[in-house]
């Protein structure tokens, strides 16, 4: 993912955006643009990284009591038979980590991680960072697909202080088919992104208003 979404950002920078000003569309808007597409990108792998390393609030197994017990000191439902812990209300055993996580969420397999108690916020920041950062570039993209159409062999680079248009150096009617393929390619990528981070940000803005998390809400389990 954040190999192609570089790839992604150097297309932008040296074969969409020279032709975005033949468009009509401000030097100023371009910039700005990019500049945030760029801070959503830098922002998501952050994010990314930071919900991946933390943890989710994994509950530790007590080592002082047997199993044996801790059933005798707390109700059988409160204890997790596997982890041997003490599970809070808002707790679930993950079979996919094989741990009891607080305030359990969900499994992530994007980022091979419970999402929790630990790294809930930063798992939000990184889905609400994408979503801008996808919907950006399908425009881009978008407007690349556009421009290469509209205005095949047009360029200009002389306000936007980049030195070289990539596509210039080839002949006219490869440049023309060339940008409209990777243009288009792109696109669907983006668009794919796009409406998987809206589905996304759609459910966790349910949670957030509903005041529970998504196994709650949408996994039956009822919130204390």
């Amino acid at each position: 993912y954040h190999a192609f979404q570089f790839l992604h950002t150097l297309v932008n920078y040296f074969v969409t955006i020279p032709r975005m000003s033949v468009a009509g569309i401000g030097n100023e808007i371009i910039v700005a643009v990019f500049a945030t597409n760029i801070a959503c990108y830098i922002l998501s792998s952050i994010f990314h990284f930071m919900t991946c390393r933390l943890n989710p609030g994994f509950l530790k197994k007590m080592p002082t009591y047997r199993l044996s017990d801790l059933m005798e000191r707390v109700q059988c439902v409160a204890i997790c038979p596997d982890c041997e812990c003490i599970m809070t209300a808002r707790t679930k055993h993950c079979g996919i980590c094989e741990r009891c996580v607080e305030r359990y969420d969900h499994h992530c397999p994007w980022i091979n991680n419970c999402v929790g108690i630990g790294n809930h916020n930063y798992f939000l920041g990184l889905i609400f960072s994408l979503f801008i950062h996808f919907f950006i570039g399908f425009s881009l993209s978008a407007i690349g697909v556009h421009t290469f159409i509209s205005y095949p062999g047009e360029s200009d680079t002389s306000d936007l202080g980049i030195t070289i248009d990539v596509m210039s150096l080839l002949p006219e009617n490869l440049t023309q088919i060339l940008g409209i393929l990777i243009c288009m390619a792109f696109a669907v990528f983006q668009l794919f992104g796009f409406v998987l981070t809206v589905i996304l940000v759609y459910i966790h803005l349910g949670n957030f208003w509903a005041g529970e998390t998504t196994n709650e809400r949408l996994g039956g389990r009822e919130p204390t």
